[in-house]
């Protein structure tokens, strides 16, 4: 079936019809949370998942989020929102390791959850409301299964995106690093950035326990760092050994782990952020990463997956018909996901552009690192950039700021 037509027209809102289908392609936190709110709020909908991978498959290692996320989920679905808090990884503290220098922010507080975990947490919350959940199995975008609504949750290479490009208008802007998602055999009791300077430029890590014998250690590098060390010729063995060495004195000497399937070499990948000028085609919606991506290095994916599920069905409860909903569901959302794009995009550039601010006193270092969201960082010297903010702070004004640089 083509997007536009769907197996009925239906009012799916105010006025509820009893014979509504809506399938999900893909069974990420996105359509699965999805699935799991539209049948426990409309028992009698027929809620389909339908996942190419196999049960209890999942890419990469933890996930990371913060209270709002938790408090949105629980608003949304209670028992959902327990079963998250009860399986998740808290951590508390932040720490931030350049060379031999160390700040601590203690104030810090975040959860963390083995994506693994999470997708089994929401498949088994669909079960208990009664979700269809299809494994081993994909959607066919040039023949759509009869459905009153598609979810293209099926992830960043989104085969029913693709199949209409043209209309969703999707780009990316490409990111520069290399990085490699890795885990560790231990949980790491804080947050850790960790910046280690080597003969050929800066390696860091954004790093933070998953679970109770777990870690996600992302390792990140400058292009010009990555072939300085060799580390696309390498052996998986020989990139976790040289790595392990590397991080040592900041990760305590856990031993880290490769990408679950990784072969003979670890995967360096470079970000790509993407950004579509439509959400909606006929009856198919994107949400999650078939909609958007965020850098990793402000932890987000997983919030905007599951606030973009939550948008959605409550603009189908809110509203008379799918067209009506969609507009409204992409009316809501964008504006709040762009801005964290945003963020996402200027963070990811702040780790391009590290040598900026590597000779910054430790303290100036962790500040610029802790803003670096901020678009006016990237076009100032990064002395003036902290005066002005400091001061703005401070209640004083920009004149305030420009006089004190004058007195030093």
């Amino acid at each position: 079936m083509r997007p536009g037509r769907c197996a009925r027209h239906v009012v799916i809102g105010k006025a509820r019809s009893k014979n509504v289908r809506i399938l999900s392609a893909g069974g990420g936190p996105a359509g699965l949370f999805a699935a799991v709110l539209l049948k426990q709020r409309h028992p009698e909908y027929d809620v389909e998942v339908i996942e190419r991978n196999p049960e209890g498959h999942a890419q990469g290692w933890g996930v990371v989020f913060w209270q709002d996320t938790l408090d949105a989920v629980s608003a949304a679905d209670p028992e959902t929102g327990r079963a998250l808090r009860e399986t998740c990884h808290q951590w508390r503290g932040l720490r931030v390791e350049r060379g031999s220098e160390q700040v601590v922010d203690d104030d810090a507080r975040g959860f963390a959850i083995a994506r693994r975990d999470l997708l089994t947490l929401l498949a088994d919350r669909g079960a208990d409301v009664g979700v269809k959940i299809t494994y081993r199995s994909e959607v066919d975008p040039a023949d759509l299964p009869a459905a009153d609504l598609v979810l293209a949750a099926d992830g960043v290479g989104s085969r029913l995106r693709r199949a209409h490009e043209a209309h969703f208008g999707p780009r990316i802007d490409p990111g520069h690093n290399r990085y490699a998602w890795l885990g560790a055999s231990t949980a790491l009791d804080s947050f850790v950035f960790a910046f280690v300077k080597t003969a050929a430029g800066w390696l860091w890590c954004h790093a933070y326990g998953h679970a109770l014998d777990r870690s996600t250690v992302v390792v990140e590098c400058e292009e010009r760092t990555w072939n300085g060390l060799g580390l696309g010729f390498m052996t998986s063995t020989e990139t976790l050994a040289l790595l392990e060495e590397l991080f040592a004195p900041h990760l305590r000497d856990v031993s880290l782990l490769p990408p679950p399937g990784t072969g003979d070499r670890i995967p360096w990948l470079t970000f790509g952020t993407l950004s579509n000028a439509r959400w909606h085609h006929g009856n198919v919606v994107l949400l999650g990463d078939a909609a958007h991506t965020t850098h990793f290095s402000i932890g987000s994916g997983t919030k905007l997956a599951l606030l973009d599920s939550i948008a959605l069905v409550d603009a189908l409860d809110a509203h008379e018909d799918i067209p009506a909903a969609l507009l409204a569901y992409e009316g809501a959302r964008r504006p709040e996901v762009e801005r964290t794009q945003h963020d996402a995009f200027h963070s990811m550039r702040w780790f391009e552009s590290l040598p900026r601010y590597e000779t910054a006193r430790m303290p100036d270092f962790v500040d610029l690192l802790q803003r670096r969201r901020s678009s006016l960082q990237a076009r100032l010297p990064a002395h003036l950039y902290l005066l002005l903010r400091r001061t703005a702070d401070a209640g004083s004004t920009a004149v305030d700021a420009l006089r004190r640089l004058r007195r030093r």
